[in-house]
C-alpha cells in the first residue's frame, strides 16, 4: 500500500510507520545548547565543542555538572541563555 508520495519503511511494535520519498533529513542549524527544564533547576546540556567551551569559559566553578549538563538555577538560566544567544550560539529551550 503506497499514500501519495509515501512509501512503507517498516514496522514497530507492530506499528507500520511511513517516510516521504525521497528520504532527505535537512537541518537548518546546528544546536550547540539544549535546555531541559527540570524544576527547580535547569540543565544546560552542551551538543558541540563551541557549547561545552562556553558553558567551562563562561560559568564559576561553583556550578555542578550533572551527567554532562551543568545545572543551574531557574532564577539563572534565562540570563546565561541570553548570553550564548548574544555570542552566537544556538539554543534550543
Amino acid at each position: 500500500m503506497v499514500r501519495g508520495d509515501c512509501h512503507p519503511a517498516g514496522t514497530f511494535r507492530g506499528f507500520r510507520y511511513w517516510r516521504s520519498a525521497p528520504f532527505s533529513l535537512q537541518l537548518d542549524a546546528v544546536v550547540d545548547v539544549r535546555v531541559l527544564n527540570r524544576g527547580a533547576l535547569y540543565l544546560l546540556m552542551p551538543l558541540t565543542d563551541a557549547g561545552r567551551v562556553w558553558l567551562q569559559a563562561n560559568t564559576s566553578g561553583a556550578w555542578r555538572w550533572l551527567s554532562g549538563s551543568l545545572a543551574v538555577a531557574k532564577s539563572y538560566a534565562g540570563p546565561i541563555v541570553d548570553s550564548m544567544v548574544a555570542d552566537g550560539l544556538n539554543v534550543e529551550v
